[in-house]
């Protein structure tokens, strides 16, 4: 439990270097299984990974940092109608966007061009996002209920470390 007390001081005090180094952490583990657990693959494309850490510790977190810090604005009357709000707001309009950048930068970072970012985009955003709502709004429901916000970010990583490996498969398949 000092381990997780730890971890939350630390949120409290640097956010957004606690954030970035657990979503990099995560990112660039999800890969990992999905490479050598699932895929099987024979050798390790450590450029795959790479890019995956980049995109989790240096884009990812420190808009989901911002992002937590803005929803836990969002107060109603009733503690069901702020969490409603926080969750709609979060899977409606931010995860939306994060996805879209998330695919963009894949197609870029992996060399492509606009054209692959628009194929990429056509073929994997909507299912993609279909399956973030059934894991993400849950989720959100349970962290915005029950969850203290210095804490929000390490649910929100323990949850997507299966998240990411799903993620880094997604955005591998041809």
């Amino acid at each position: 439990m000092s381990l997780l007390r730890a971890y939350s001081s630390a949120s409290l005090r640097r956010p957004y270097l606690v954030g970035s180094l657990t979503a990099g952490t995560l990112f660039g583990l999800g890969d990992c299984i999905a490479q050598k657990a699932i895929e099987k693959n024979d050798g390790y494309d450590v450029a795959r990974t790479a890019r995956l850490v980049v995109w989790g510790s240096a884009i990812f977190a420190p808009l989901v940092t911002r992002e937590l810090r803005l929803l836990s604005r969002i107060e109603f009357a009733s503690k069901p109608a702020t969490i409603a709000a926080r969750v709609a707001a979060d899977q409606l309009l931010f995860t939306p966007a994060v996805l879209a950048g998330f695919f963009t930068y894949s197609a870029l970072a992996e060399g492509g061009s606009t054209t692959d970012v628009r194929k990429k985009l056509s073929d994997k955003y909507q299912p993609t996002l279909l399956k973030n709502w059934q894991l993400w709004m849950p989720t959100q429901i349970v962290n915005f209920s029950l969850v203290p916000i210095q804490l929000r970010t390490l649910v929100i990583n323990a949850v997507a470390l299966g998240w990411n490996t799903y993620l880094s498969l997604a955005n591998a398949k041809k």
